[in-house]
């Protein structure tokens, strides 16, 4: 029951924890200025390519491609730091808020480097 009770509980965090993670990246994309240009420069480049296909006659497959990436980067940086230091959390029994605090922030801080080194497909 105690197990079920975890699991339980894990389960709400990680769904508190993914909302309040992509608030906090929304805010630092909004009010950075770099990220800021950087964020609208890109938001028109996808804008301007999904249009110009479709003017073109061509089916919407850029805009397809390009929602599909945004939802995996999203899942990247969303969930999987939470999932993996709570993960690592209940099995080690490291329930402090400083490990799930600093966990987290410091596997996200990873994930350029991890995505960096991973194995990609041969075009």
């Amino acid at each position: 029951m105690r197990f079920l009770s975890r699991l339980l509980l894990g389960f709400l965090a990680l769904l508190l924890a993914i909302p309040a993670g992509a608030a906090i990246l929304l805010g630092a994309l909004v009010l950075d200025p770099v990220a800021s240009v950087w964020l609208t420069q890109g938001a028109l480049a996808g804008l301007h390519a999904g249009l110009s296909d479709l003017a073109a006659g061509l089916p919407p497959e850029g805009v397809a491609l390009i929602v599909a990436g945004l939802a995996k980067a999203s899942f990247v940086l969303l969930a999987v730091p939470p999932a993996l230091v709570a993960l690592v959390g209940e099995t080690l029994r490291w329930r402090g808020l400083l490990w799930y605090g600093a966990g987290c922030g410091l596997v996200t801080a990873a994930l350029p480097w991890l995505v960096r080194g991973a194995v990609r497909p041969c075009v």
